[in-house]
């Protein structure tokens, strides 16, 4: 007698196997980590080794982005914050009339033109 299997659409076995095989990898690295031999996982002399060196790079990759975070929060953090400080309107100083723009101004309001002010119009 045949039942036949009713489907939907939210199960494929496609993306059950697909996830298995994805995360096989994963499974025989534990697994070598917990001590078990590749001759019980029954994997070859290469792909035991080569699990091995993904372990090591994976282990310098995070490592690395250990000290590049250090880094950051170290350095880069409290700089970048001076900067911004340094840079933000707020902060910066007010600027003071030099001297000869004051002449000027007391000058305009006397009515009479400073020399600076002449050659400033020269030129």
């Amino acid at each position: 007698m045949f039942l036949p299997v009713i489907r939907t659409n939210s199960v494929s076995t496609s993306d059950y196997i697909t996830r298995i095989i994805a995360e096989y990898d994963k499974y025989l690295q534990r697994n070598l980590e917990r001590g078990y031999s590749r001759h019980d996982l029954g994997i070859t002399f290469l792909k035991e080794k080569r699990l091995e060196v993904r372990r090591r790079v994976e282990g310098v990759h995070k490592a690395i982005n250990g000290y590049i975070a250090d880094f950051m929060e170290y350095f880069y953090e409290p700089i970048s914050h001076r900067i911004v400080d340094f840079i933000s309107p707020q902060n910066s100083p007010q600027s003071s009339p030099v001297a000869s723009d004051v002449s000027d101004q007391e000058d305009e309001e006397d009515g009479t033109e400073s020399k600076s002010k002449k050659q400033k119009a020269e030129d």
